[in-house]
């Protein structure tokens, strides 16, 4: 008996292509070199595909750029982020793409940009420079602290010792480091003395 083929309709299992060539499939290259995904992308531009194999459970939903660099390079080790070198999210040629730490790529995304969230330009005038090495806007550090000031009040100063007679009290403008100006003014008088007494 002669073997029967599949009914009318019934859809043939196609094995799917190899990665690279599904990635190579889908991408416009322009000219930077750039390898821009033409599928499924993200708010922030950023492609996403599906990678691995459901025989072997390791299919997944991954960023196109994360898959691309592990189909041309290797793994991606733990807690590492794949970085844009031509910072176009769309990319995903392995040669623009660099493995770096989640500190090292905010740093070059802050680097990048020459105004902050609010279009306020990151100049001489404008820039402070943490400890870190990142940057943040002077305006919005002022408008911050007017709002937490106004929402809050003020920040509580914390008391401190009178250098000269040991009474607590709140440093003020004028009193930084003793209670009074009288205390601040005996405080002088005995340090004069004992530097001409020495």
């Amino acid at each position: 008996m002669a073997k029967r083929g599949p009914r009318p309709g019934t859809p043939t299992y196609v094995p799917p292509k190899p990665f690279k060539e599904r990635i190579l499939g889908r991408i416009v290259k322009d000219a930077n070199d750039c390898w821009n995904w033409t599928g499924p992308r993200n708010a922030k531009g950023y492609g996403h595909t599906f990678f691995g194999s459901r025989v072997d459970g390791t299919r997944r939903n991954v960023a196109t750029h994360r898959a691309a660099y592990e189909a041309w390079k290797g793994p991606i080790p733990e807690g590492m982020q794949v970085d844009h070198l031509c910072f176009n999210t769309a990319c995903c040629n392995p040669d623009h793409l660099d493995v770096v730490t989640s500190a090292e790529n905010m740093r070059r995304r802050a680097a990048q940009r020459e105004a902050c969230q609010h279009g306020h330009p990151y100049n001489a005038e404008n820039t402070y420079y943490k400890r870190d090495g990142s940057r943040q806007c002077r305006v919005c550090k002022r408008e911050h602290a007017s709002r937490r000031r106004a929402e809050f009040g003020p920040r509580p100063i914390p008391e401190r010792d009178c250098a000269h007679c040991g009474k607590r009290f709140v440093p003020g403008d004028y009193a930084t480091k003793c209670c009074s100006r009288a205390c601040g003014q005996h405080m002088r008088r005995d340090r004069e003395h004992r530097a001409t007494a020495g």
